[in-house]
């Protein structure tokens, strides 16, 4: 069993999840591999297509940590949240800056990438005329989702709504101490199952911050961990199959509900308990596992570099390149190997010009200065 849903868990799941939407984004239907022979066995290509529909359930494991993560730094200033306007000032400011620092850094790399190797892509998006350079701009912000102006690929989508989800935190973590939860909960469905009114990743991942938000404050993967439930007069390893076979069922039955008939009533709900039951199952049978544990550790560490760069080696740059290994598995692999090092050489490149130190200075001044 397990204590707690430590810092440590956190980044092997978002191991998992870059995991998740390599596939995903390989191989979420026959457009994605448009004109390249692909081998999937010794599944069918239909298994394949089912699992990059399901495993966007990424996006909402992401969504998830980051709500848990965020309301962990508040309950660290004050268990009862009652803090201080300056102190969720400093919570933000520095969940953000090291957001956007991080961002900006591949933005940069990627455009200067893209200018030497891959000529006309700056052009192709953001146009000809001077108008480009404020597109480019808003891009590198984070904001082109937001805005609705072109964004360099379209999975930067995400880093507007990250933004907003850090921005928004202190709200829903207002709303939540009025009620135990309750009324953030009866906010978020109702929110969820209205007309479009607000950014669209709001309605549909609503939920799933709200039950990070829970979560963390009631510790529950914790207390999910250290209940018997009817195995209690098992033996342990009895008892433990048994809860494995309880995940996997569950894990399954929640596939077929979320791609079947109900998908668009369900699928805020979905979103918000799938992976609670994917923390769950990791933090007892997959993270403690040494050699697959340590590689979701250093996945984990590079996630976010890792989401920035690989559709552009995997669709934009090296596309026939990445197909080209044939089998579904293997280009999942390679896909991942290569990203990994281009990440690791961006840190390395970090590293180099002391940027990690200089972002903790900006902050720093923020911060004395906001004080």
């Amino acid at each position: 069993m397990y204590n707690t849903y430590t810092k440590e868990d956190s980044v092997k799941i978002k191991g998992i999840a870059i995991i998740l939407m390599l596939i995903h984004h390989c191989f979420l239907n026959a457009d994605r591999y448009k004109g390249q022979e692909v081998i999937f066995a010794p599944f069918s290509e239909a298994v394949w297509n089912e699992w990059g529909v399901y495993f966007k359930i990424c996006v909402a494991l992401f969504v998830f940590t980051s709500a848990y993560g965020l309301t962990i730094s508040f309950k660290n200033v004050n268990p009862e949240f009652n803090m201080p306007r300056e102190k969720v000032v400093r919570v933000i400011t520095t969940r953000y800056i090291k957001l956007i620092s991080a961002y900006m850094f591949v933005f940069i790399m990627l455009q200067l990438y893209s200018l030497i190797m891959h000529k006309g892509r700056y052009a192709y998006i953001y146009g000809h005329t001077p108008t480009g350079m404020i597109y480019m701009l808003i891009d590198m912000l984070g904001l082109a989702d937001i805005i609705g102006t072109p964004t360099f690929i379209a999975t930067f989508w995400y880093m507007s709504f990250a933004q907003m989800i850090i921005f928004s935190m202190p709200l829903f973590i207002a709303v939540y101490k009025q009620g135990e939860g309750i009324v953030l909960a009866a906010v978020a469905f109702m929110a969820s199952y209205v007309p479009t009114y607000t950014y669209g990743a709001y309605q549909r991942y609503i939920i799933c911050i709200a039950f990070g938000i829970w979560c963390a404050d009631k510790n529950f993967f914790a207390t999910l961990g250290n209940q018997p439930f009817f195995c209690s007069r098992m033996p342990p390893h009895t008892a433990k199959t048994i809860r494995f076979v309880i995940y996997f069922l569950l894990l399954y039955e929640m596939e077929r509900l979320r791609e079947g008939d109900l998908k668009t009533v369900l699928l805020p709900v979905l979103d918000a308990v799938i992976p609670i039951i994917i923390i769950g199952f990791s933090i007892e049978f997959v993270n403690p596992l040494p050699l697959i544990g340590n590689i979701l550790n250093v996945l984990g560490r590079h996630s976010m570099n890792i989401f920035l760069i690989h559709n552009f080696i995997r669709v934009v740059w090296y596309y026939d390149f990445t197909y080209s290994f044939r089998y579904a598995g293997i280009i999942v692999l390679v896909l991942m190997g290569i990203s990994l090092l281009v990440s690791v050489c961006i840190e390395w490149i970090k590293k180099a010009v002391h940027f990690n130190q200089a972002v903790d200075w900006v902050i720093k001044r923020i911060l004395h200065e906001s004080a």
